[in-house]
């Protein structure tokens, strides 16, 4: 991925998963009884891009809390998108390494293979993306195994088991 990124500058490589439920101590329980319960969600992401002023792979980290939203594509599509818009919304410093000049209109996606990323109400959201306010072309979803391919956020990835191309219309 890392020279794809500095072959194309427009583009960046986002990593997410949602990480860790937060719960007050009173409701921590078995893990057995674990999943399934409601807590404060936390999705984060790892957003690489290729700094052409500074020539070099930049990467920062973001993390998103909310107690009002379940865990399912629906959410999962809002995070990503916040993430983004987020990333989006930067402004060139010295720091991030971004020039005046640059813009990232296309995307490469890499998640687990949690259920929420594989139906095909996530993925085929993510087509749209290029056509949407946000203006970003997903090039491609790579997708780990549920609970042995985690990313950045939640582990490390293993090597990815699905592969999906999307070509910009």
């Amino acid at each position: 991925m890392l020279p794809q990124l500095k072959a194309n500058p427009d583009t960046i490589a986002v990593d997410c998963d949602w990480a860790m439920k937060y719960l007050a101590s009173r409701h921590r329980e078995a893990q057995s009884d674990w999943f399934g319960k409601r807590g404060i969600l936390w999705f984060g992401a790892r957003v690489m891009y290729y700094s052409t002023s500074q020539d070099k792979i930049k990467y920062y980290f973001t993390n998103q809390i909310s107690a009002e939203c379940t865990e399912d594509y629906k959410s999962t599509i809002e995070m990503l998108t916040a993430t983004i818009k987020f990333h989006q919304s930067l402004k060139p410093d010295d720091d991030n390494g971004l020039p005046e000049t640059q813009t990232h209109t296309k995307l490469h996606l890499r998640t687990d293979g949690a259920g929420y990323f594989n139906s095909v109400d996530f993925t085929g959201r993510l087509a749209f993306f290029g056509n949407s306010e946000l203006d970003i072309w997903c090039l491609s979803h790579h997708k780990g195994e549920a609970g042995g391919g985690k990313c950045c956020v939640g582990g490390d990835q293993q090597s990815t088991a699905t592969f999906t191309i999307f070509h910009k219309q």
